[in-house]
């Protein structure tokens, strides 16, 4: 695997009663499995780049799939600290 190549993981997650996900483990690409202890920041750019509604408000936001990832996690913070 190269360094800093993207790698997609299986999730074992809950769900609560308000449809929070919960991560609890992954299951690394050879199969390993590691318990995730805490979560330690949690950023809705996903949303962004997709589009949709519900997430930043009652407005549809289009889809911005054009936004390189590390943008997105610029924009992502800058709306969470209060677009300062």
């Amino acid at each position: 695997m190269e360094t800093g190549a993207k790698v997609y993981v299986a999730v074992l997650a809950a769900f609560t009663e308000d449809g929070q996900m919960i991560p609890r483990r992954i299951r690394w690409e050879d199969g390993r499995l590691y318990d995730i202890e805490r979560v330690l920041d949690v950023r809705p750019a996903a949303s962004l780049k997709a589009g949709g509604q519900g997430v930043w408000g009652s407005i549809p936001m289009p889809p911005n799939a054009h936004i390189k990832d590390d943008d997105l996690k610029t924009l992502v913070q800058w709306i969470l600290a209060g677009s300062k």
